[in-house]
């Protein structure tokens, strides 16, 4: 991140937003894991979690916020994710839909002869298969986000 030079690196801004998500931390299900967050110099409204528990958020996010608590509850939900480990359960479903996908396409290039409309039929229906569980788990994930962090924004004393 720093080598593009999107990192806001102002020691208050930095300050403000870490006291916040430690706050928040505080009342999460894992108050004791270490987290980064880190503000991104962009005018996009929008947060994300990465792996390793660090936390961004846009500028613009900031920018266009109407009080601390629209802010909070952002990075409650940011929290959320990682601590419910929604990246790893994901890539552990994911991997687990492999093999039997994998199989029910070899079984339909089998039925169809291998030919190429088979193959296709295969490929297409494997992808939206995958695509569909993956939007599925978002949604899960998304809704659990939301229910635990508007849990720990409103321990934290934050307006929920």
């Amino acid at each position: 991140m720093r080598a593009y030079e999107v990192l806001v690196e102002d020691p208050q801004i930095s300050a403000f937003f870490s006291d916040m998500g430690y706050r928040l931390v505080a009342y999460s299900d894992r108050p004791d894991k270490a987290f980064t967050f880190v503000v991104l110099n962009e005018d996009t409204v929008n947060a994300f979690a990465a792996p390793g528990g660090v936390i961004a958020l846009f500028s613009g996010m900031i920018l266009t916020a109407e009080d601390e608590s629209e802010i909070a509850g952002v990075l409650a939900h940011e929290i959320a994710h990682i601590t419910q480990l929604h990246l790893y359960r994901t890539l552990e479903k994911t991997k687990a839909m492999t093999i039997p996908i994998a199989l029910a396409m070899l079984g339909l290039v089998l039925a169809g002869g291998g030919s190429g409309e088979a193959i296709q039929s295969a490929v297409i229906g494997g992808s939206a298969a995958i695509q569909q569980a993956q939007i599925n788990f978002t949604r899960q994930h998304e809704a659990e986000a939301d229910r635990i962090g508007i849990k720990s924004l409103s321990q934290a004393g934050y307006d929920p």
